[in-house]
């Protein structure tokens, strides 16, 4: 058994945990990117704010979960994978949210406005993609060290 082996149960929580800390990530990010920016912090954009990480969440879980066993089977590299991986899935969730309906997202939708929320969400979708994989790296270095002594 090797020391990254999920055999005993011991590493099964390292992908899950990676995954919610990544969508925090995603969710800061798309915060900070200025998709919201202007609002008043009241309790209408809090959970406004709340709904919109529970959306990103549980659209990314099975398409990230999918991903990544494809990633381990096809034996791709991790970091640069994962990333690629991520800026695929947010511009898809968000096609997904909105039915494809491009002109969803504003009621003026020009092409370059679609342009520009495309790849906003595409590198989102990236930083979020190299935090799975930064934290999971991190994560089982961890775990490996703990192993060790």
């Amino acid at each position: 058994m090797s020391k990254k082996s999920n055999a005993d149960g011991s590493r099964l929580w390292v992908g899950p945990l990676s995954w919610l800390i990544a969508c925090i990530i995603a969710f800061i990010s798309f915060w900070l990117g200025g998709f919201l920016q202007g609002t008043a912090l009241n309790i209408y954009t809090v959970f406004l704010y709340g709904v919109l990480f529970l959306a990103i969440a549980s659209l990314s879980a099975a398409p990230v979960f999918i991903v990544v066993w494809l990633i381990k089977l096809l034996h791709l590299p991790r970091a640069w994978s994962e990333a690629i991986a991520g800026a695929i899935i947010g511009p898809l969730a968000w096609l997904f949210i909105t039915k494809g309906d491009l002109s969803a997202a504003r009621t003026d939708a020009k092409p370059e406005v679609m342009v520009l929320i495309f790849a906003s969400l595409a590198l989102i979708g990236t930083i979020a993609g190299f935090s799975y994989w930064a934290v999971q790296w991190l994560l089982n270095r961890r775990l490996d060290r703990q192993n060790q002594s």
